[in-house]
């Protein structure tokens, strides 16, 4: 049996590596983060806004920990996302 101590991210921990906000009928939107951090990292509770001009786009990330070094995408619908973007590991 391990545990894993996981903590909320610290500014600069968690980078945004990709997005795709207002996607096509065609596509998912989604969100891809990046834990540069040697740190495991809870997204509890986090929230990212993405901003152009007076338009606000917020994600609220799922609950789960992110391994050092790990990246993820995050979106409503896995399976559009899977299809249209096979390069992304882990969503």
């Amino acid at each position: 049996l391990s545990f894993i101590h996981s903590r909320p991210p610290l500014k600069g921990e968690i980078y945004i590596t990709e997005v795709l906000p207002d996607a096509e009928a065609y596509a998912s939107e989604f969100i891809e983060v990046f834990n540069v951090s040697s740190s495991y990292i809870s997204t509890t509770y986090t929230r990212v806004e993405l901003s152009s001009g007076s338009t606000i786009k917020e994600f609220i990330l799922p609950s789960l920990i992110l391994s050092p070094g790990e990246i993820i995408a995050f979106c409503p619908d896995t399976l559009t996302l899977q299809r249209t973007h096979p390069h992304h590991g882990k969503l």
